[in-house]
């Protein structure tokens, strides 16, 4: 959707090197991701990225591209009573998207879908400038924002974090409870992790 394909992607491998160098990663992860909105045609609004997700999503499910293990452990904490929260640092119109598909595909029920929680990056599509940026203390900003609650609530309700980037997107989720369960991948493999940061697969979940 970018104007600008070349510009964009020299835009990421200069976001890539700043992240290498050592900058704050929320800093710099912020500015690129304005940097992509600022690439955008003026006429994009919540609606065409909501569906543009919906797509990319529909793609990555028809080719296989995701742990079928993930959805069978929601359904099974929601059929626990236990509610599920979904936080991505993407727009908050792509995590719509994303669920979309999931419906779409039967992955997830639309009884089901309605009772997740999801929290993403808020754009204001007039301006295309960010109005809250969703990662790291952010997430957990925008998670109490949504449910109105205290950070203290969320502490004491919090039975378990699935996440995958616990050094950087996810960094301050890791501190809402002594379950955390870090999805391994090659970025996280090899981290020093805290002693309560358990890393493990979907299949192994998918057995407790």
């Amino acid at each position: 959707m970018v104007q600008d394909q070349n510009q964009f992607e020299d835009d990421v491998q200069n976001w890539k090197q700043e992240i290498k160098l050592g900058q704050c990663p929320k800093i710099s992860s912020e500015r690129m991701m304005q940097r992509g909105l600022d690439l955008l045609p003026s006429e994009v609004n919540a609606a065409m990225i909501r569906y543009q997700a919906e797509a990319i999503t529909d793609y990555l499910i028809q080719n296989k591209y995701y742990y079928p293990q993930a959805f069978l452990w929601i359904q099974q904490i929601i059929n626990r009573g236990i509610k599920i929260i979904f936080s991505t640092t993407n727009y908050q119109e792509g995590a719509l998207g994303f669920i979309d598909s999931l419906i779409k595909h039967q992955l997830i029920s639309q009884q089901d879908a309605e009772i997740i929680t999801i929290t993403g990056s808020q754009i204001n599509w007039q301006t295309q400038s960010i109005d809250h940026f969703n990662m790291a203390e952010g997430k957990v900003f925008g998670i109490i924002n949504t449910l109105k609650i205290s950070e203290s609530d969320l502490v004491e309700n919090t039975q378990g974090v699935y996440i995958d980037d616990p050094t950087g997107n996810d960094k301050a989720l890791i501190d809402l409870t002594k379950n955390v369960y870090v999805i391994i991948n090659e970025k996280n493999r090899d981290l020093n992790l805290a002693s309560h940061c358990q890393l493990t697969t979907w299949q192994d979940i998918i057995k407790t």
